[in-house]
């Protein structure tokens, strides 16, 4: 393993202390889609499980928003746990299907949809913990977007490490590192193409205004 993986190891390792994001022995549900971010987050858990004696396990939910693409992504997610012997969780659901669509945005039906599914998970299979794999620039453009929007100071905050039972491992790391590491581990990921959209606020902050600043 290179020194660069080491180092985002030891990052890993002082976000858990500082947040105290679990305990040696915790059971952990990792939340994985099948994109880089999550399916790191499954190889960095790994990685640390024998110092923390930690139980993992795997959840994923098909929106069946992008047909062939949602069936790759769970099938990608499905193998990986395989070959690691971790559980899986998954769910799938009809968009269409109007017991399962909520009012609101498209975004914020999947979020809920997710999270749900994975409390269920996570409290009938006696799991302490959902690990997700937000990073330091899901946290930036979540400052940023909060800014625009007018947050007060608690929206300026971000995204906590630690809220309730979701803990966030990687949200000291970089996207840059998380794309170093998973090249050098040769972690197999999926891209979801709607993350090239202009549809949403969050890819335009993240495609257009920060690569903007960071080029000045």
């Amino acid at each position: 393993m290179s020194t660069e993986n080491y180092d985002i190891l030891r990052v890993v390792k002082r976000c858990i202390t500082r947040n105290k994001l679990f305990d040696k022995k915790s059971k952990i549900i990792a939340a994985v889609s099948g994109g880089i971010d999550s399916m790191t987050l499954i190889e960095v858990l790994l990685a640390l499980r024998k110092e923390y004696a930690i139980t993992l396990a795997v959840a994923h939910v098909n929106y069946g928003l992008r047909g062939k693409e949602s069936e790759g992504d769970e099938q990608l997610v499905r193998d990986y746990a395989g070959s690691k012997g971790l559980p899986i969780y998954a769910k799938k659901v009809n968009p269409d299907d109007p017991a399962v669509r909520t009012t609101g945005s498209l975004q914020q039906w999947a979020r809920d949809l997710r999270y749900l599914f994975f409390e269920e998970m996570r409290v009938k299979h006696g799991f302490d913990f959902i690990a997700t794999g937000h990073t330091a620039d899901d946290n930036a453009e979540t400052v940023f977007l909060n800014l625009l929007r007018g947050a007060g100071p608690e929206g300026l905050r971000g995204i906590p490490a630690k809220r309730d039972s979701i803990i966030r491992p990687l949200i000291y790391i970089s996207r840059n590192a998380i794309e170093t590491y998973a090249g050098s581990m040769n972690i197999p990921f999926r891209v979801d193409t709607s993350n090239r959209s202009d549809r949403y606020a969050r890819n335009v902050v993240r495609n257009h205004v920060f690569p903007l600043i960071q080029s000045k």
